[in-house]
């Protein structure tokens, strides 16, 4: 890899962001009302753009901090850290906080609450979290209690801009090609051949009625029409050759063949 993005790099980077009073406080705030030994370790989308940053020069912009919480005994509830008033808990059993001092929304997640630990006999351990995070540009985590970084094909595919896979146990068809045109659109990443196959099998009627309503709901009915459009045309496309054919600009190339 470039010395511009080695992993030193990317983990000072990291410490930067952790440092930040906006996010520095909240996190004090948390630590001190987990047990001894537990740790919020941050992954995903907010290390991705730090990345994408430092090699293309430009990244979406950071709204959301994800956190796995590592270290807690099976009997302690996280959503007692937090005043009632500052957390939702989602649907798929993390917690989402807004701190009234930062403007980040924190993303809250036990590590053992995580769908793929539940679904799926492994211990969980960040290194199984790490080879189970669904898409390889977000495969990354860093431990601040540890100074330690795990990655497993994250920087390699932002060099690329390719969306893939980084595993192939997915939990759920509708979550998982929701987050695919989400992700893929924003980050203008071409997709990999088994993304784009598997766009194109997941493409019945009741799941576009179902993603429509989701994605009207999860980015507002504007976003949904452009991500529902630029879905439109990767399955317009006869096959992957004519999609990497069109080149960069797959998000407003004209429906192929």
């Amino acid at each position: 890899m470039d010395e511009l993005v080695s992993e030193e790099t990317i983990k000072a980077d990291v410490r930067r962001l952790l440092a930040r009073p906006d996010v520095r406080r909240p996190l004090a705030r948390l630590a001190a009302a987990l047990p001894p030994g537990a740790r919020a370790c941050l992954f995903g989308g907010a290390i991705r753009n730090l990345i994408l940053q430092r090699v293309h020069g430009s990244s979406p912009e950071t709204r959301d901090l994800d956190f796995v919480i590592a270290g807690l005994p099976p009997e302690f509830r996280l959503a007692r850290c937090l005043l009632r008033r500052e957390r939702v808990v989602t649907e798929m059993g993390g917690i989402r906080w807004q701190p009234p001092d930062s403007p980040f929304s924190f993303d809250l997640c036990r590590l053992a609450d995580f769908l793929v630990f539940r679904l799926f006999p492994m211990p969980p351990t960040l290194e199984n979290l790490l080879a189970n995070i669904d898409f390889s540009a977000n495969a990354v985590i860093y431990d601040p209690a540890a100074d330690r970084l795990y990655e497993r094909g994250c920087r390699a595919a932002i060099y690329a801009r390719r969306f893939d896979f980084n595993t192939l146990r997915l939990c759920d068809k509708l979550i998982s090609t929701y987050r695919i045109l989400v992700l893929s659109h924003k980050l203008d990443f071409t997709l990999s051949e088994r993304v784009f196959h598997y766009l194109r099998a997941t493409a019945d009627i009741d799941l576009l009625i179902t993603l429509k309503r989701a994605l009207a709901a999860g980015v507002g009915k504007e976003r949904a029409g452009v991500v529902l459009a630029y879905y439109r045309r990767v399955r317009g496309f006869r096959d992957y050759a004519a999609y990497c054919a069109a080149g960069a600009g797959v998000r407003t190339a004209p429906e192929a063949g």
